[in-house]
């Protein structure tokens, strides 16, 4: 039986694979999976994140702003290099607040990995948890 840790981590090779493939067949093939588990891999992270990714386009898939603002993350998180642009460089669109259901299985390693990216280019951050700031918030 799996994780649904497991689960999650073959979703984000999916994710990383389909970024730079932009194609379900191409991205099966390169995993050596069915096109049947790349789509469900990538309806259970459109279902996590609350966007659709990648959109269908007349010969390959096209990545929503959310989806290149995940990927720069996760690539930051797994200590890879950001992929490089062609053309002159833009500007990073205004930083954007995302949610994440904190019940959903992929939630504690995601934000374990957020965090601790956080704490290694911010040693003296200090990152309050909801918890602690109702604590503080309570009368008494």
């Amino acid at each position: 039986m799996s994780r649904p840790n497991d689960t999650f981590d073959i979703d984000l090779q999916v994710f990383s694979a389909l970024m730079d493939e932009r194609s379900v067949s191409r991205t099966a093939a390169r995993l050596d999976r069915s096109r049947h588990a790349v789509d469900a891999a990538l309806q259970r992270l459109r279902s996590l994140f609350g966007d659709p990714l990648l959109l269908k386009d007349r010969q390959h898939m096209v990545p929503t702003e959310r989806a290149l603002h995940l990927e720069a993350s996760l690539r930051r998180v797994l200590g890879q290099p950001e992929k490089p642009t062609s053309g002159t460089c833009a500007p990073l669109p205004a930083p954007q607040a995302d949610r994440l259901d904190p019940d959903a299985p992929a939630a504690p390693p995601l934000m374990t990995a957020v965090v601790d990216c956080m704490r290694d280019a911010s040693p003296g951050l200090w990152l309050p948890s909801q918890r602690a700031v109702a604590r503080r918030a309570r009368p008494g």
